[in-house]
């Protein structure tokens, strides 16, 4: 967690990134998982979770990767948004839930494949865990 949170020094520890300037660190609020609690249901998932994302910590991070392939060198430039969600991210999808208003997980999981990309909502999770574990969000 500590190596992925130090945003100044990220270039040396992810591979072919080649410029990884910090251009405005996010401190969060003191205790922003208690914000949870105080979130409007009549907002949409995506309201939610942008109210929830204001208060964790994080950064915004300007990156350019680099590498060569096949004698040709390619790079790649982005702007991202990155917060720290230390209690893990809030599951709007339920896909913890085996079944949720009458779906099981594995069809809501084929229905979601084909979403655009969209700002605060983050596609299924790569791994389930009813274990305590930490999220890292990253938009650009």
């Amino acid at each position: 967690w500590n190596l992925l949170t130090d945003y100044e020094n990220l270039q040396n520890v992810v591979p072919n990134l080649v410029v990884n300037e910090v251009l405005e660190l996010l401190p969060g609020s003191p205790s922003p998982q208690t914000h949870l609690h105080a979130l409007d249901p009549n907002l949409s998932h995506a309201e939610q979770c942008r109210a929830i994302a204001q208060n964790m910590k994080g950064a915004i991070l300007k990156q350019v990767g680099g590498a060569k392939v096949v004698g040709i060198n390619f790079s790649a430039r982005t702007t991202l948004e990155v917060r720290e969600w230390p209690q893990g991210m809030p599951d709007f999808a339920h896909f913890e839930e085996e079944v949720y208003e009458g779906k099981s997980r594995s069809a809501r999981v084929r229905e979601s494949k084909g979403r655009e990309l969209e700002r605060y909502v983050f596609p299924r999770p790569f791994a389930l865990s009813s274990l305590p574990h930490k999220d890292i969000s990253m938009q650009s």
